[in-house]
């Protein structure tokens, strides 16, 4: 698969020549660059930092606007415009928060198997003060430790344990849970806290709470600590190999597995997005809504402060105010995993279906006549429909956006093909993981076709390992013509450095040769010679939000409910649930059911005392085990057909045939998403 062919395809991905004796090794693009080989980004990256680069912006532009947020009013509400730091501010507010930190020892060196180690702990929404947090910990080589929202109180234990983190940093929004967890779990080396209140309101109930003589912490308030230190102190500021932040998988597959992330890693994969393509400036904004305890919004905010593109932090609670966020602020593109793009397409099919009369007929002719032109001619917009219906769209949303940019789980075509009729601007769509800073690959900007999330980002290798159990190879066709299949495994400057405190998973995530294997299969589509992710070999997978789910540890747990015998869990990464296919124990459902429904095994399974009685055994398994929502079964199929080794469902050594129960129940399956 060197760049040997020619094509007249605009979009059409090269890829350097490496080996020609090896056909499933790729290279990321060098086209319009000045760095011409590998190696060279090897080098380029060996001794940068992100923080160099991005203080070397701060002090060039000191009066430009940056981190945005809305202010909180006395009754809750926040208000209707925008309040703007400049990089200035931000940076004065960094430095002076790092010096602080050093001078209160609020993160101490500590040693570890993996080396020596400054932490700091950051459970927070995002805003402001998260960035400068970030910014500050880098000026002194201080490793930024997230936790998300949907950690579960066994991982919040287990990461500030196995960290040892003595401070950690709170919004308004956390201070009840972290509360909770301090209360109840295990959290012996946490001390200190930083409670963010610059730009949000601390009540005296929370700082009462907080400060309990019971639970021996120091809290420390943000504002107090951005003030100008009492005494110089010097700081280090991080080097290439420095470690920026341990940002945790949000897998479920067991304790979440702290992806080591570097300085050089965030370079690398900064140096490679700016040469994408996308090109941002001081006229964008950004308004920053997905979790920066995940590694692609985290991404994206460092690279708008870089770029030097406004950023607008989210107010309120994101179910219901995320329309409103979005109108007040006009980002110029948005960033958003499937599932918010489809909650964007419903919200907005549900709205056009309310209309009647002439408004109705014109509305569905518009979007009937732009359907069939993108499928023609791939254009997305209209020069008349667009001005009388399409741009009312548009206004709902700011009016000014002119790109979507999407990842972390897969999209489907016809969500894709909506949203570009809908909004008449592009989709660039990108594939990667937390343990490659985010992006491998990446789609061009002008590519309308959403078939492939592009080719390789520049710096970037990537490999196809053949699959020969799944019938997977560099031999494979599409059709009439070559499409290579196999294991997307990567290397390069952006690929992690393994896992923090866990020797034996690092070595599970690469092989001999250096190559981190991702789990995810992809396709080298023929046309544009761009990756698509067709399946997944390990058992894990992701729902639309981009969170993955271990099967067979939920299975585990719900088999034992009084009313399963077997049960078969599923979710892919279109939807946003669990659903699951169970074969029940009938004795059991016969205590709870109707007694006229007893006798018949159909009426029996629909029987409304059965269904309620599964549904709250269920409930109690995620209380009494500590499941996240995500892991809660939404609906599921009672079925008397058993998982067996003569129907292929069992192995010999009785484990699940994931995909034969998938192909055999697929109607019932497709049944049940459908009626959700």
């Amino acid at each position: 698969m060197g760049c040997t062919h020619t094509t007249t395809s605009k979009f059409y991905n090269e890829y350097e020549n490496i080996d020609e004796k090896d056909p499933d090794f790729l290279s990321g693009p060098f086209i319009n660059s000045k760095i011409k080989s590998f190696d060279d980004i090897e080098k380029q990256c060996q001794d940068k930092t992100y923080i160099e680069q991005v203080m070397k912006v701060i002090y060039s532009n000191p009066n430009q606007e940056s981190l945005g947020y809305r202010k909180e009013m006395e009754n809750g509400e926040f208000e209707k415009k925008i309040t703007y730091f400049t990089l200035g501010q931000i940076g004065e507010m960094a430095e002076n928060l790092s010096k602080n930190i050093k001078l209160l020892n609020l993160s101490v060196e500590d040693t570890f198997d993996d080396g020596k180690f400054q932490f700091m702990g950051v459970f927070s929404k995002n805003c402001p003060e998260w960035f400068i947090t970030d910014l500050a910990c880098q000026l002194n080589s201080i490793t930024s430790v997230t936790y998300y929202s949907t950690l579960g109180d066994q991982a919040f234990e287990h990461i500030s344990k196995q960290t040892r983190v003595s401070t950690i940093c709170l919004s308004t929004s956390s201070i009840a849970v972290f509360l909770k967890y301090y209360k109840s779990l295990n959290l012996e080396f946490v001390k200190n806290l930083i409670v963010y209140d610059i730009t949000q309101n601390v009540s005296e109930k929370q700082m009462e709470d907080l400060t309990s003589s019971n639970l021996m912490l120091k809290v420390h308030l943000f504002s107090d600590l951005i003030k100008k230190p009492q005494e110089n102190v010097a700081l280090s500021t991080s080097k290439s190999d420095t470690i920026l932040t341990l940002c945790y998988t949000s897998g479920t597959t067991a304790l979440p597995k702290g992806a080591k992330l570097s300085q050089r890693n965030f370079y690398a994969t900064l140096t490679a997005i700016n040469d994408a393509g996308f090109n941002m400036d001081n006229k964008d904004l950004h308004m920053s809504y997905l979790p920066l305890a995940h590694i692609m919004e985290r991404l994206v905010l460092l690279t708008c402060v870089y770029k030097g593109v406004r950023v607008m932090f989210a107010a309120g609670d994101l179910r219901t105010k995320l329309l409103e966020n979005i109108e007040l602020s006009r980002p110029t593109f948005i960033v958003a995993v499937p599932r918010v793009l489809d909650t964007f397409r419903k919200v907005l099919f549900d709205k056009l279906s309310k209309l009647t009369g002439w408004k109705k007929s014109l509305t569905e002719r518009a979007i009937r006549v732009k359907r069939e032109n993108f499928k023609k001619t791939g254009v997305i917009t209209h020069s008349i429909y667009d001005k009388i219906i399409f741009n009312k769209i548009r206004q709902a949303f700011g009016g000014r956006v002119k790109l979507f940019v999407t990842g972390s789980a897969p999209m489907t075509r016809d969500l894709a093909e909506d949203i570009k009729i809908l909004f008449s601007v592009p989709i660039m769509e990108g594939y990667g993981m937390t343990e490659c800073t985010a992006a491998l690959c990446l789609s061009d900007v002008s590519d309308l076709s959403n078939s492939s999330v592009g080719g390789c980002i520049q710096g970037q290798k990537m490999k196809l390992f053949p699959v020969p159990e799944m019938k997977y190879s560099s031999q494979t066709k599409l059709g009439e013509h070559s499409s290579p299949t196999g294991e997307i495994c990567m290397k390069g400057p952006c690929i992690f450095h393994g896992y923090f405190m866990n020797p034996e998973e690092t070595k599970k995530a690469f092989d001999a040769d250096g190559w981190l294997h991702t789990g995810d299969v992809g396709r080298i589509m023929p046309e544009d010679r761009g990756l698509k992710i067709i399946d997944r070999i390990k058992e894990i997978f992701k729902l639309s939000q981009g969170e993955y789910i271990a099967p067979s540890k939920l299975e585990s747990l719900y088999s034992k409910s009084k009313y399963v015998t077997q049960i078969f869990v599923y979710g892919d990464s279109t939807h946003s649930y669990l659903i699951a296919v169970i074969v029940p124990n009938k004795a059991n459902l016969k205590t709870v059911a109707d007694p006229s429904n007893i006798d018949d095994e159909q009426m029996l399974f629909n029987d409304k005392n059965v269904v309620d009685a599964i549904k709250k055994d269920f409930d109690t398994i995620v209380k009494d085990n500590g499941l996240n929502g995500l892991e809660k079964i939404s609906s599921f199929h009672l079925t008397s057909r058993e998982f067996s080794v003569d129907n292929g469902c069992l192995t010999p050594t009785m484990k699940l045939v994931r995909r034969k129960v998938e192909d055999m129940f697929k109607p019932e399956i497709q049944a049940l998403y459908a009626k959700n």
